[in-house]
């Protein structure tokens, strides 16, 4: 178990260093499961320049010098105040280009993981200047990852009807 756990430890640093030769932003995303196999997401607050209102998965950018993991455990604990176990597994890396509203092209690379928390509280604590809510999204419910998105994102709603797939096929 420890030597698969160091091989993926070394597969992600890999990826990583891929990605910043390639010169894109790092993106890192947890896909949390409650006990009922449902995900968490948070409501992006109405004031974000990006996907504001949106659903999204706890997460954000890699720090430099920071790992994936590193970077996973901080995100998770600043957007829910729970701390970071394991990464389970790597549902979809993928690249993405927005521009931002000053007209910069921003290029990024996004990682996509299954990872098992643990949670100090039964709900996560987050800051209200970045959401406004939270909701655990059952498999049944996933039409609701397009609210307040353009048709033509569907990246979340890939990503986590990928991770339900994920979850049936291993428990």
């Amino acid at each position: 178990m420890e030597k698969q756990m160091n091989e993926r430890k070394e597969q992600y640093e890999h990826l990583l260093s891929q990605a910043i030769a390639y010169g894109k932003q790092v993106v890192v995303n947890a896909i949390i499961f409650n006990e009922r196999r449902e995900i968490l997401l948070l409501r992006r607050a109405a004031e974000r320049e990006f996907l504001p209102q949106a659903w999204d998965l706890p997460g954000g950018h890699v720090k430099q010098d920071e790992s994936l993991f590193k970077a996973l455990g901080r995100e998770i604990h600043e957007e829910t105040g729970w701390i970071l176990c394991s990464i389970d597994k790597l549902v979809l890396s993928w690249d993405w280009e927005r521009t931002t509203s000053r007209g910069a092209l921003q290029r990024k690379r996004q990682f996509d993981f299954v990872v098992s928390v643990e949670r100090r509280k039964p709900y996560p604590v987050y800051d209200v200047r970045e959401f406004s809510g939270y909701r655990w999204l059952a498999e049944s419910e996933t039409s609701l990852l397009m609210e307040n998105r353009d048709s033509k994102d569907t990246w979340l709603y890939e990503v986590v009807t990928n991770a339900f797939e994920w979850r049936r096929a291993n428990g």
